[in-house]
């Protein structure tokens, strides 16, 4: 690991004192009162930050500021935390993805909201989804998992779809075996494949949940076994663009459900 890197990971205090002096120049007092830190702690991550002439000292005492490479590694650092701050949100999402099945560049999605399945509320990303498939009127989507009151909507939808409506679902393989094997699910699969209004394809590995709604982007995750782990919600410019070429791809080697 590069020194300087390895030295501010190792003390918050260190870094919170350059994002301190970022905002500009401040005394011993100021920084203490700031750091909520003592005058020993403050005094010897000072001494440090000026041996690597990050920090500046002027007259005896302050105030101190950052020098211009002060400036550039506190710039450059805090960077690098947001980063992995946002790769932790992320985690759900991209930790159970290939760069080949996910090549959008995260960083896109730093602005996203995130819906995490919780103890309390184990069925919230299926809500968020609903509530935002509710609201809109064009639908392009693809599903790794279809749950009932989920189908029961999408049902609704496919039939009441119209030529000047766009309603189209991918929706894997075995997912489709699945409910044909379900009683529950012989209307849906009924209207779904006869619908004139709507489109509805079959393909063989859908790495995750995506939704195109209105002007809206959905990440959906779930589990080994079906269960919903977390949504992500974007209405990034360019997370959109991505997202329609992908959903594009997917139904472009898709092929349509047979009744």
């Amino acid at each position: 690991m590069n020194g300087a890197v390895a030295y501010l990971a190792r003390s918050e205090t260190r870094i919170e004192l350059l994002s301190v002096l970022a905002e500009g120049p401040a005394d011993g007092r100021e920084l203490r009162t700031k750091l909520d830190a003592s005058r020993t702690t403050v005094s010897r991550t000072l001494d440090g930050l000026i041996e690597r002439q990050w920090v500046t000292e002027e007259n005896n005492g302050g105030p101190y500021r950052l020098t211009a490479l002060g400036a550039y590694v506190e710039r450059e650092f805090s960077d690098l935390l947001d980063a992995f701050e946002l790769g932790e949100d992320l985690t759900p999402l991209l930790g159970r993805v290939t760069t080949d099945e996910f090549d959008l560049d995260p960083a896109a999605l730093a602005d996203a909201d995130i819906v995490e399945a919780t103890t309390e509320q184990p069925l919230a990303p299926v809500e968020r989804t609903m509530a935002a498939r509710r609201d809109s009127d064009s639908i392009r989507e693809f599903a790794t998992v279809v749950m009932q009151d989920s189908a029961d909507m999408a049902h609704e939808r496919i039939e009441n779809a119209t030529g000047s409506d766009t309603v189209e679902f991918v929706v894997d393989a075995e997912v489709v075996a699945a409910m044909r094997d379900d009683p529950s699910y012989e209307d849906y699969l009924d209207t779904v494949a006869n619908a004139d209004g709507a489109n509805y394809y079959v393909h063989d590995d859908l790495p995750y949940m995506l939704a195109l709604l209105d002007d809206r982007v959905l990440f959906g995750v779930v589990d080994e076994r079906g269960t919903p782990l977390a949504l992500i919600e974007s209405e990034s410019e360019a997370v959109y663009e991505w997202a329609e070429a992908t959903f594009e791809q997917y139904r472009e080697e898709a092929d349509p459900l047979d009744a």
